[in-house]
């Protein structure tokens, strides 16, 4: 009962405080209450329905407070309400019948099998988090098997199609920008944090914070991307502090959106017959130092996976030229 007290007043006090003055402001509820005991009335405050909207807001509180990004919280609470709305029933009372009954349904309007599993996780992570705070004893979804996917082989770039995307760029700013993806890997939501001054220009290095995995990582500039990124820089005349700023004023930061735009429409002029995205760059860069002899361990680390399972499946699976490599090197004519 103090625990809804308390996450009533602060989802009530979101709106009008940023969200350090709202951690604050609950550590100074908490220490004032301690030593309250609180009585609940016989009377039910809400009902069913009532009850969803109340835990679906108070898990985006506390989520939101706990530093989850906006993308992801969408994304998880959307799945909920989906799947509430099918279910029609209370989330305390969700079983994992129910979640089974809504994924089917999620799969027949024509979903892939991995599009159904990510589902599945969304679901998974906001019961767990609902199960870790005890408002229900159980997660409903961890009874539900995870589909069978059949994987495509992972998608990269030849040498022959990264040197036409090369000559596709117009400017400087898109040569610096896909030369810093292929040699980085880094994630496309990760750029728009990146300022100028984070670059280690001697070492060629810089240190990046991944909101996905809330670590920081050393990610690497080959010379080639030093030199273009160094052309761009000379050539930019505005005190925007970003790595990449916009080419009309205010010169503001250039955010992920724009970033999957500039990649588009490199691509769409490179004449390629195949879609260009920003993470066909983070699994070209990952399958090229497979093929050169890098480790999983290695590329697990440089790519910033906590799991070297995604490595091997998404993004460095030992692929034909790989293997033809390693048969050649052990079992070559005079080995």
């Amino acid at each position: 009962m103090k625990e809804r007290i308390i996450n009533e007043i602060l989802m009530q006090m979101e709106p009008h405080i940023n969200t350090e003055n709202l951690r604050i402001l609950e550590s100074v509820i908490i220490k004032a209450l301690y030593y309250v005991e609180i009585m609940k009335k016989e009377t039910e405050l809400s009902t069913e329905m009532d009850d969803n909207v109340y835990l679906l807001h108070l898990y985006e509180t506390n989520v939101r407070k706990d530093g989850l990004s906006e993308k992801t919280i969408n994304a998880y609470t959307s799945a909920m309400r989906n799947m509430l709305c099918v279910t029609d029933k209370n989330i305390r009372h969700i079983t994992s019948i129910d979640i089974k009954f809504y994924l089917d349904k999620y799969e027949a309007k024509g979903n892939k099998p991995r599009t159904v599993n990510n589902e599945r996780r969304f679901l998974s992570a906001v019961f767990t988090w609902f199960r870790k705070h005890g408002i229900i004893t159980t997660n409903p979804v961890e009874a539900v098997p995870i589909r069978k996917e059949h994987r495509k082989p992972i998608d990269y770039l030849s040498g022959e199609e990264i040197e036409k995307i090369r000559e596709a760029c117009k400017d400087k700013r898109e040569r610096a920008l896909m030369e810093f993806l292929l040699s980085t890997g880094v994630r496309i939501g990760e750029v728009p944090l990146i300022q100028r001054d984070d670059i280690d220009r001697e070492k060629g290095e810089i240190l990046i914070y991944a909101h996905k995995t809330d670590e920081y990582r050393t990610v690497f500039l080959t010379d080639v991307a030093r030199v273009h990124l160094q052309k761009y820089l000379e050539e930019r005349r505005d005190g925007n502090p970003a790595l990449f700023a916009g080419v009309r004023r205010p010169f503001n930061a250039v955010k992920e959106d724009g970033l999957r735009l500039i990649i588009k429409n490199i691509g769409d002029r490179s004449g390629l017959k195949r879609r260009i995205y920003p993470h066909l760059f983070r699994k070209t860069m990952a399958t090229l130092l497979r093929m050169k002899g890098g480790s999983i361990e290695d590329i697990q680390l440089i790519l910033g996976h906590k799991n070297p399972a995604t490595t091997i499946s998404f993004y460095s699976a030992a692929n034909k030229n790989h293997l033809r490599q390693m048969h050649n090197q052990y079992l070559g004519v005079g080995a």
